[in-house]
């Protein structure tokens, strides 16, 4: 289990994130309205977290954005999840999740 300090710290840094100083992409409009589920894929350091941070920019729905490739959270397991909804509870978003890149690669 991981511990509740370390998840809130390390969401807190993860949400100051500087979508300013990133070069804007093209975002098709229809992805903004779509109900199915987008997928970006791509190599590895070709933007995909850019492009999805600057589509949750544009997004009115409020979410929560985490990525698990931060080393501090190497003992997160699937029981945490619980843990960090308690975090950030707030019935009305909806989470985002980003796994490691290399387990779609």
């Amino acid at each position: 289990m991981i511990n509740k300090e370390i998840l809130i710290r390390v969401i807190r840094e993860q949400h100051q994130w500087k979508i300013d100083q990133t070069i804007p992409r093209q975002i098709n409009p229809q992805w903004m309205t779509c109900e199915e589920i987008i997928v970006i894929s791509g190599v590895r350091r070709c933007g995909k977290s850019v492009l999805m941070h600057q589509i949750r920019a544009r997004n009115k729905e409020q979410d929560y954005f985490i990525t698990f490739e931060d080393e501090r959270l190497i003992q997160f397991d699937v029981n945490d999840f619980q843990l960090l909804e308690e975090c950030h509870c707030c019935p009305t978003k909806m989470w985002l999740y980003s796994w490691f890149e290399t387990n779609f690669l």
